[in-house]
C-alpha cells in the first residue's frame, strides 16, 4: 500500500509540476512548434479521458471504506408508544377492588424509550437503553396514580465460534480495504501506461521524422547523381542506360520520401490523439517537432528485472490483492459453518414512583351489588373484617 501511494504521489507530483507550465491545446493545434517529452506527458495526463475516469475509482474506494467502517458507528434509537385500555368488569374481584361503582376500568399507558446499540469489530454486539412508562388507571389494583416505572438495561454479546473475527461487517471492512488497494494499483497502472504510451508515441514520431529527413537527403543525392550522369552522357562517358538507371533511382527515392512523410504524419496524428483526444479539431495544419533522442547504455539483468517487475508491476500487485480478497471469502465461509455459541453479559436496574391514591393500608372497596353474608352482614364487610380492615360498622 505504501509503495502504491509513493508511486501515485511521484506521478501526480510530476504531473502537477508539468501542469504548472503545461501547454494549452490551442498552443499546439494548428501551430509549428517544438514539444518536449515532459510537456507531452503533461498534456496527456490533463486530457486523457480514460485517466480522468480511472482517477475517480480510488475516491470511490475510499468512500466505500468509510461506509464499511460506518457499520461500527453506534445507532441512537428511541420510541414512543401510547395505549388506551378499557377492560370490562368480568369478575367479583375486579368489582370488589373498583374505586367507584362502574362496569369497566380504564388505563392509559405512555411509554418512552431511548438508547444506543450497535456492533463492534470481531462480531461483538451491544445495547444500552432507558425505558420510562407512565400509567394512569382508575383501578384499585394500582396504589399509585399516576404510576411511573423505569428500567435501564445494558447488554453485551460476545461470539465464541461463529462470527468471531469473521462477522459480516468485519468481512466488509477487510474487503473494502483490499478493494481500495486494488483501485490504487489500477490507477497507478493507468498512469504508467499513459506515460509509457506517450513516450512511445513521442519517440516513434522522432524516429519517423529522422527517417523522413534521411529520405529527403537521399532524394537530393539521387538528383545530384542524375545531373552528373546526364553530364557524363553528354560528353560520351556513359551510355543512355546509366541515365535511365539514375532516373529510376531518383523515382524510387521520391517514392520512399513520400512513404516516410506519410509515416511521419501518421505518427504525429497518433501522438496528438494520445495527448489531446478527444479535443482535436485540426490535424493537418499542425507540425510537432520533437527533442533529439539521447542514447544511454543500460545493462539489463533478466533475473533482477523479472523480480522487480513482480514486485512493482501494478497489474501483478492488483492480481495478488484479488487473491487476498478470495482468501477472505473462503475464511468467512468456513467460519459460517461453525455453530452459534455466544456469551451474554447484561446489567439491569428498575425503579417505581408515583402519587398514592390513598394512605397505605386503606381498603378501597365499593358497594356495587353488595351480597349479603351470614347474619345479614354484607360480603364486603365480612371480607374486610376477616382481613382485619376497619368496617363501616366499626
Amino acid at each position: 500500500m505504501m509503495r502504491t501511494l509513493s508511486t501515485l504521489f511521484c506521478l501526480l507530483t510530476l504531473s502537477s509540476a508539468a501542469h504548472a507550465q503545461a501547454l494549452r491545446p490551442e498552443e499546439v493545434l494548428g501551430q509549428d512548434r517544438l514539444i518536449t517529452l515532459s510537456e507531452a506527458v503533461a498534456l496527456a495526463l490533463e486530457n486523457n479521458l480514460g485517466l480522468q475516469v480511472e482517477r475517480l475509482d480510488p475516491a470511490f474506494a475510499r468512500e466505500n471504506v468509510r461506509e464499511a467502517w460506518g457499520t461500527f458507528e453506534p445507532n441512537l434509537v428511541g420510541g414512543y408508544d401510547r395505549q388506551h385500555l378499557e377492560t370490562p368488569v368480568a369478575s367479583s374481584v375486579q368489582s370488589f377492588f373498583a374505586r367507584t361503582p362502574t362496569d369497566h376500568t380504564q388505563e392509559e399507558y405512555f411509554v418512552y424509550d431511548a438508547g444506543l446499540q450497535g456492533i463492534l469489530p470481531w462480531g461483538f454486539q451491544y445495547h444500552t437503553g432507558y425505558t420510562t412508562q407512565q400509567l394512569q388507571s382508575d383501578s384499585s389494583f394500582y396504589a399509585l396514580d399516576p404510576q411511573f416505572s423505569t428500567a435501564w438495561r445494558s447488554e453485551l454479546v460476545i461470539p465464541l465460534l461463529r462470527n468471531l473475527y469473521w462477522s459480516q461487517p468485519d468481512l466488509y471492512v477487510r474487503r473494502s480495504r483490499v478493494t481500495q488497494d486494488i483501485s490504487d494499483e489500477n490507477f497507478a497502472a493507468q498512469l504508467t501506461d499513459t506515460a509509457a504510451g506517450v513516450e512511445a508515441a513521442y519517440w516513434a514520431l522522432a524516429a519517423t521524422r529522422a527517417l523522413e529527413t534521411a529520405a529527403m537527403k537521399s532524394v537530393e543525392t539521387a538528383e545530384d547523381l542524375l545531373q552528373q550522369t546526364k553530364v557524363q552522357y553528354q560528353v560520351g562517358v556513359v551510355s543512355k542506360v546509366r541515365v535511365t538507371e539514375a532516373e529510376a533511382g531518383l523515382a524510387q527515392r521520391d517514392f520512399d520520401q513520400i512513404l516516410r512523410s506519410n509515416e511521419a504524419s501518421a505518427a504525429q496524428d497518433r501522438l496528438l490523439t494520445v495527448i489531446l483526444a478527444p479535443g482535436i479539431s485540426d490535424y493537418a495544419s499542425t507540425m510537432i517537432r520533437t527533442e533529439e533522442p539521447t542514447f544511454v547504455p543500460y545493462d539489463v539483468n533478466a533475473e533482477t528485472a523479472l523480480e522487480k517487475a513482480r514486485a512493482q508491476r501494478p497489474e501483478l500487485v492488483a492480481a495478488q490483492l484479488a487473491v487476498k480478497n478470495a482468501e477472505y471469502d473462503a475464511s468467512y465461509a468456513w467460519n459460517q459453518k461453525l455453530p452459534d455459541l455466544n456469551v451474554t453479559a447484561s446489567y439491569a436496574n428498575a425503579g417505581l414512583a408515583g402519587d398514592q391514591k390513598s394512605p397505605t393500608g386503606t381498603f378501597l372497596g365499593n358497594t356495587l351489588n353488595p351480597a349479603q353474608g351470614s347474619g345479614g352482614v354484607p360480603v364486603q364487610e365480612q371480607f374486610q373484617k376477616d382481613l382485619g380492615f376497619p368496617t363501616n360498622r366499626g
